[in-house]
């Protein structure tokens, strides 16, 4: 089994890319310098193929626009060029629109990056000039923040162990999809009985660590009892659920969330990034930044963790009302009801969500099911097993006969005496 998963399938999209860069309606010379700018990048910064395939994209965007060769275009020729890109149209959700800031950050980055490569000197008069828009972070709003009580209520729309694992695990997690998605059976450590689950990254842009889940680990065994390659542990921990159960790619987890979120109604956005960043507020709520860092796979000084997380703005203000006796203290939100559930007939821990054991088949809500307590139904099971013995204890049985036969005596006399 193929460990080395690669869920963007960047290999056959660069091979893709660097052919159409090759067929493309601009000049020899641009293509030349594009590729031998690529080849300097990969050589002396180590830039990986995403970024590769990233620099050949845009720079054949830019070459198109051009019309001409780079090593000589002047300063005016390079202020039109960026005019036109700043300018350009691009699809976006089915409809045409302007790039966005980040978009136009992008390109002006490139370019200036590229014509110091292309002129041979660090401050080329031709593009020294240009400054990309600054680009503000968007940080997530109170509303966008999607809970715990969310994915319970999207797992529960799930159509398979895998769908309801994968979104109660990517949240609990908060990994990133590809950290995720490159698991492999043999990355999940049992701990505490199974109460806990520890996700050994194999595949993390900074450090490997291997993240605590608890609430979701019912979930992701019941998946691991239920997996179609379980006896590989070199196996996909997320595989397609049809044979050869290829690796989920980026494509397939998208896809997954998608049509959860259709089924349930969901109405908050539900791209893979923004469960890592509420996640992300979760808990650094509780555990501080540095802890939450080590988490989350950002380094000591990162600052991406400010960009990240949705400081909760509500809870700093009841503390403020708290202070000034404007505000009962509030009780917390009880999330009884979307933690994992034990089974009150076997024991069994349920994933959150769970209507019925996966042991047992038997309902976990009980009062739901029948209309009645736990209690009444430990009092008609007991009553139902003395029953039983009795009936099937040799001492009743004997009791019965005896009885019967009794019974039967007089008549037998009635008869001959007639």
């Amino acid at each position: 089994m193929e460990t080395n998963i690669d869920i963007y399938d960047r290999k056959k999209t660069n091979k893709n890319i660097l052919k159409r860069l090759k067929n493309a309606d601009i000049c020899q010379r641009n293509k030349d310098l594009i590729l031998n700018f690529v080849e300097h990048k990969k050589l002396y910064d180590n830039i990986g193929i995403g970024r590769q395939t990233k620099y050949m994209v845009k720079l054949r965007i830019l070459a198109e626009h051009l019309k001409k060769p780079f090593d000589k275009a002047t300063k005016t020729d390079i202020e039109e060029l960026l005019k036109t890109i700043y300018e350009k149209k691009v699809k976006r959700g089915g409809v045409m629109a302007e790039l966005t800031t980040s978009g136009r950050a992008d390109y002006a980055l490139m370019l200036k990056l590229f014509m110091v490569f292309v002129k041979g000197e660090e401050h080329p008069e031709e593009s020294d000039w240009i400054k990309p828009p600054r680009v503000k972070k968007k940080r997530l709003s109170a509303s966008e923040i999607i809970t715990w009580d969310d994915v319970v209520m999207l797992s529960t729309h799930a159509m398979n162990a895998r769908d309801k694992a994968f979104v109660q695990v990517l949240w609990d997690s908060g990994c990133r999809i590809e950290e995720l998605c490159t698991l492999l059976i043999k990355d999940i450590e049992f701990s505490n009985k199974g109460e806990a689950l520890y996700l050994n990254i194999r595949k993390s842009k900074t450090e490997e660590r291997a993240p605590v889940i608890i609430w979701s680990a019912p979930a992701l065994i019941y998946w691991l009892e239920n997996h179609p390659l379980r006896s590989d542990k070199n196996a996909p921990l997320w595989c397609q659920l049809k044979k050869p159960f290829k690796p989920l790619n980026y494509a397939a987890a998208r896809k997954t969330l998608i049509d959860l979120k259709r089924r349930s109604g969901f109405d908050k956005p539900i791209n893979p990034h923004q469960f890592r960043k509420s996640s992300a507020t979760y808990y650094a709520g509780f555990m501080g930044d540095q802890d939450t860092k080590v988490r989350f796979g950002w380094v000591s000084d990162s600052s991406q963790l400010a960009t990240y997380i949705h400081r909760q703005e509500d809870d700093a203000n009841n503390k403020v009302l708290e202070r000034e006796g404007l505000l009962a203290i509030h009780e917390k939100k009880d999330n009884n009801n979307f933690k994992p559930i034990i089974c009150p007939f076997c024991k069994q821990k349920n994933p959150a969500g769970a209507e019925i054991c996966v042991l047992c088949r038997r309902p976990l809500d009980v009062k739901k099911q029948y209309g009645v307590t736990m209690e009444d139904i430990i009092l008609k099971e007991k009553l139902e097993a003395t029953l039983k013995d009795l009936i099937t204890s040799p001492k009743f049985l004997n009791m019965i006969t005896a009885s019967m036969k009794k019974q039967e005596q007089p008549q037998c006399a009635t008869v001959e005496s007639a």
